[in-house]
Protein backbone atom coordinates (compact mmCIF):
# COMPACT_ATOMS: atom_id res chain seq x y z
CA UNK A 1 0.00 0.00 0.00
CA UNK A 2 1.13 3.59 -0.48
CA UNK A 3 1.65 5.92 1.81
CA UNK A 4 0.44 9.64 1.65
CA UNK A 5 1.67 12.00 4.01
CA UNK A 6 -0.33 14.36 6.11
CA UNK A 7 0.20 17.61 3.96
CA UNK A 8 -0.37 15.79 0.51
CA UNK A 9 -3.35 14.51 2.08
CA UNK A 10 -4.68 17.69 3.04
CA UNK A 11 -3.47 19.00 -0.61
CA UNK A 12 -5.48 16.43 -1.98
CA UNK A 13 -8.62 16.72 -0.34
CA UNK A 14 -8.15 20.97 -0.98
CA UNK A 15 -7.86 20.56 -4.86
CA UNK A 16 -10.63 17.67 -4.95
CA UNK A 17 -13.26 20.13 -3.50
CA UNK A 18 -11.61 23.35 -5.94
CA UNK A 19 -12.94 21.33 -8.95
CA UNK A 20 -15.96 19.88 -7.22
CA UNK A 21 -17.06 23.56 -6.21
CA UNK A 22 -15.72 25.05 -9.98
CA UNK A 23 -18.18 22.34 -11.42
CA UNK A 24 -20.78 22.91 -8.77
CA UNK A 25 -21.22 26.17 -10.21
CA UNK A 26 -21.18 25.46 -13.59
CA UNK A 27 -23.88 23.04 -13.53
CA UNK A 28 -25.95 23.68 -10.26
CA UNK A 29 -25.44 27.27 -9.72
CA UNK A 30 -29.05 28.89 -10.20
CA UNK A 31 -29.65 30.27 -13.76
CA UNK A 32 -30.57 34.39 -14.00
CA UNK A 33 -34.21 34.72 -13.98
CA UNK A 34 -33.81 37.86 -16.30
CA UNK A 35 -35.29 37.43 -19.70
CA UNK A 36 -32.64 38.91 -21.61
CA UNK A 37 -29.94 35.83 -20.27
CA UNK A 38 -32.26 33.23 -21.46
CA UNK A 39 -30.36 31.25 -23.99
CA UNK A 40 -31.84 29.87 -27.31
CA UNK A 41 -30.71 26.33 -28.41
CA UNK A 42 -27.50 28.40 -30.86
CA UNK A 43 -26.46 29.59 -27.37
CA UNK A 44 -26.75 26.67 -25.80
CA UNK A 45 -24.91 24.78 -28.09
CA UNK A 46 -21.79 27.73 -27.98
CA UNK A 47 -21.91 26.64 -24.00
CA UNK A 48 -21.66 23.32 -24.09
CA UNK A 49 -18.43 23.63 -26.40
CA UNK A 50 -16.95 26.47 -24.50
CA UNK A 51 -17.50 25.17 -20.68
CA UNK A 52 -19.49 22.08 -19.82
CA UNK A 53 -17.81 19.68 -22.55
CA UNK A 54 -13.90 20.93 -21.54
CA UNK A 55 -14.71 20.98 -17.76
CA UNK A 56 -16.14 16.89 -18.08
CA UNK A 57 -12.57 16.42 -19.82
CA UNK A 58 -10.69 18.44 -17.75
CA UNK A 59 -12.44 15.79 -15.03
CA UNK A 60 -11.16 12.70 -16.47
CA UNK A 61 -7.68 14.01 -17.22
CA UNK A 62 -7.93 15.15 -13.23
CA UNK A 63 -8.76 12.16 -12.57
CA UNK A 64 -6.64 10.24 -13.86
CA UNK A 65 -3.79 12.23 -13.29
CA UNK A 66 -4.42 12.03 -9.74
CA UNK A 67 -4.90 8.02 -9.51
CA UNK A 68 -1.74 7.93 -11.56
CA UNK A 69 0.16 9.93 -9.19
CA UNK A 70 -0.87 8.48 -6.37
CA UNK A 71 -0.34 4.59 -7.25
CA UNK A 72 3.12 5.93 -8.76
CA UNK A 73 4.24 7.82 -5.54
CA UNK A 74 4.22 10.66 -7.18
CA UNK A 75 0.56 12.17 -5.41
CA UNK A 76 2.25 15.83 -4.15
CA UNK A 77 3.60 16.30 -8.43
CA UNK A 78 0.00 15.42 -9.46
CA UNK A 79 -1.93 17.93 -7.02
CA UNK A 80 0.49 20.49 -8.03
CA UNK A 81 -0.42 19.85 -11.78
CA UNK A 82 -4.15 20.11 -10.97
CA UNK A 83 -4.12 22.89 -8.83
CA UNK A 84 -2.11 24.86 -11.66
CA UNK A 85 -5.06 23.46 -14.14
CA UNK A 86 -8.10 24.50 -11.67
CA UNK A 87 -7.61 28.23 -11.19
CA UNK A 88 -6.72 28.41 -15.29
CA UNK A 89 -9.86 27.13 -16.03
CA UNK A 90 -11.73 29.36 -13.61
CA UNK A 91 -10.04 32.32 -15.34
CA UNK A 92 -10.94 31.09 -18.53
CA UNK A 93 -14.77 30.67 -17.43
CA UNK A 94 -14.73 34.37 -16.46
CA UNK A 95 -14.23 35.51 -19.78
CA UNK A 96 -17.10 33.32 -21.06
CA UNK A 97 -19.46 36.01 -20.93
CA UNK A 98 -22.49 34.03 -21.66
CA UNK A 99 -21.99 31.57 -18.53
CA UNK A 100 -21.33 34.29 -16.27
CA UNK A 101 -24.65 35.76 -17.27
CA UNK A 102 -26.00 32.74 -17.31
CA UNK A 103 -25.33 31.32 -14.27
CA UNK A 104 -25.87 33.62 -11.05
CA UNK A 105 -23.27 32.83 -8.72
CA UNK A 106 -20.99 31.32 -10.76
CA UNK A 107 -18.15 34.13 -10.23
CA UNK A 108 -18.24 33.41 -6.43
CA UNK A 109 -17.96 29.54 -7.05
CA UNK A 110 -15.48 29.91 -9.69
CA UNK A 111 -12.86 32.54 -7.24
CA UNK A 112 -13.35 30.14 -4.42
CA UNK A 113 -12.32 27.26 -6.27
CA UNK A 114 -9.32 28.90 -7.61
CA UNK A 115 -7.95 30.24 -4.00
CA UNK A 116 -8.37 26.62 -2.42
CA UNK A 117 -6.20 25.13 -5.77
CA UNK A 118 -4.01 28.11 -4.93
CA UNK A 119 -4.08 26.41 -1.05
CA UNK A 120 -4.01 23.18 -2.48
CA UNK A 121 -0.91 24.22 -4.64
CA UNK A 122 1.38 25.71 -1.94
CA UNK A 123 0.51 22.69 0.07
CA UNK A 124 1.72 19.89 -2.46
CA UNK A 125 4.52 21.89 -3.07
CA UNK A 126 5.86 22.14 0.88
CA UNK A 127 5.78 18.18 0.27
CA UNK A 128 7.94 17.77 -2.35
CA UNK A 129 12.17 17.61 -1.89
CA UNK A 130 14.04 20.39 -2.97
CA UNK A 131 16.45 19.74 -5.00
CA UNK A 132 20.13 20.83 -4.95
CA UNK A 133 21.57 23.18 -7.64
CA UNK A 134 22.74 21.50 -10.55
CA UNK A 135 25.83 20.72 -11.78
CA UNK A 136 27.26 23.60 -13.80
CA UNK A 137 29.20 21.40 -16.57
CA UNK A 138 26.22 19.17 -17.70
CA UNK A 139 23.09 21.03 -16.24
CA UNK A 140 22.40 17.95 -14.41
CA UNK A 141 21.02 17.02 -10.97
CA UNK A 142 23.92 16.23 -8.82
CA UNK A 143 24.12 12.24 -7.39
CA UNK A 144 23.33 13.51 -4.07
CA UNK A 145 21.00 15.84 -5.56
CA UNK A 146 19.07 12.80 -7.03
CA UNK A 147 18.95 10.77 -3.53
CA UNK A 148 17.39 13.30 -2.01
CA UNK A 149 14.37 13.14 -4.63
CA UNK A 150 14.14 9.47 -4.22
CA UNK A 151 14.27 9.03 -0.64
Amino acid sequence: MWKIGTLESAALVLVVAAWLLVLRGLWFAPFDPRPEFDLDAGARLNLNVLAYYPALGLSLVFLGLLLGGALAGLLARAVMVVASCVPVFSLWMLTVQEVVDHRAGLVEHLLLGAMLSALALLLAAATTPSSAAPDPETGLPTQRSRDTMNS
